[in-house]
C-alpha cells in the first residue's frame, strides 16, 4: 500500500532546508547595522477630551423671563391675550401671543412662547429678529461669560452653530437658537423643571454637578 506519511515527511525534509537558505539570504541583504523594527499599530485619532468651553456659573436665581414669571398661570396668560392650547397627554399646555406686537426683548418686538408641564411653567421662549453675536453680546453683558460648546467631535463650529447657555445656580438655563433662514433668535428661558429633566447631561458635559435638582410639583411652590 501507498505510504503518504513517508511521502508527506520527505517533502518537508526537502522544504524546510530550502526554506532556512532563503532566510539567511535575505538577512544577509539587509545593511550592515540595520536592526528591524516591528510595524506599528497605527490607531485612528480619538476626538478631543471634550467640545465644551467651561463659562461663569451666575450666583443669581432666574425666577422671571423678560417680564414673566416663572409663577405665572394658564388664566393669567390668557388675560394676558395669550392663546393657550393642551396637548394631546394633558400634561402640557403651550401657550402663544397671537403676533410679535405686544412683547419686546432686547428692544426687539418679540413672540413668545410658554410651555406649562402639570400647571408649571417649563420654559419661556422669545423669538427676536436679531443676529447671533447681537444677543450673545448682550445676555453676556446681563449674565456673565456663558458656557459653550465649540465643536462637535472635534469639528470646530462656526460661531452661529455653537451652543450657547448661561446657566444659574438654581439650575435655570438662558440659551440661544439662530433661525438663520428668518435672520432670528430664539431666547430660551428653561425653568429648573425643565432642567432637572433635559439638562443633566448637559452639565456634566460643562463639568458641573447638576444642583440635585429634583422635578418640581404643585406643593414646591
Amino acid at each position: 500500500m501507498f505510504d503518504t506519511g513517508a511521502l508527506i515527511r520527505k517533502l518537508m525534509l526537502a522544504i524546510v532546508p530550502m526554506l532556512i537558505t532563503i532566510s539567511t539570504a535575505q538577512s544577509a541583504e539587509l545593511p550592515p547595522g540595520f536592526v528591524e523594527v516591528p510595524k506599528k499599530i497605527v490607531k485612528p485619532k480619538g476626538f478631543p477630551s471634550t467640545d465644551y468651553e467651561k463659562g461663569q456659573l451666575n450666583n443669581k436665581k432666574l425666577k422671571s423671563a423678560g417680564s414673566i414669571s416663572f409663577d405665572i398661570t394658564i388664566a393669567e396668560l390668557e388675560e394676558l391675550g395669550f392663546k393657550c392650547k393642551p396637548t394631546t397627554s394633558g400634561e402640557r399646555n403651550y401657550c402663544r401671543t397671537p403676533d410679535a406686537t405686544a412683547y419686546t426683548l432686547l428692544g426687539r418686538p418679540a413672540k413668545v412662547n410658554v410651555a406649562l408641564y402639570q400647571g408649571l411653567v417649563d420654559f419661556v421662549e422669545y423669538t427676536i429678529p436679531a443676529t447671533h453675536g447681537e444677543v450673545k453680546e448682550a445676555l453676556t453683558s446681563v449674565y456673565g461669560m456663558p458656557f459653550k460648546r465649540i465643536a462637535y467631535r472635534g469639528e470646530p463650529l462656526e460661531s452661529e452653530r455653537q451652543y450657547i447657555a448661561w446657566i444659574f445656580s438654581d439650575g435655570a438655563v438662558v440659551d440661544i437658537y439662530f433661525d438663520e433662514p428668518n435672520r432670528a433668535v430664539d431666547v430660551g428661558f428653561h425653568t429648573p423643571l425643565y432642567t432637572a429633566r433635559e439638562y443633566e447631561q448637559q452639565f456634566a458635559e460643562f463639568g458641573l454637578e447638576p444642583f440635585g435638582l429634583d422635578a418640581l410639583d404643585i406643593s414646591d411652590l
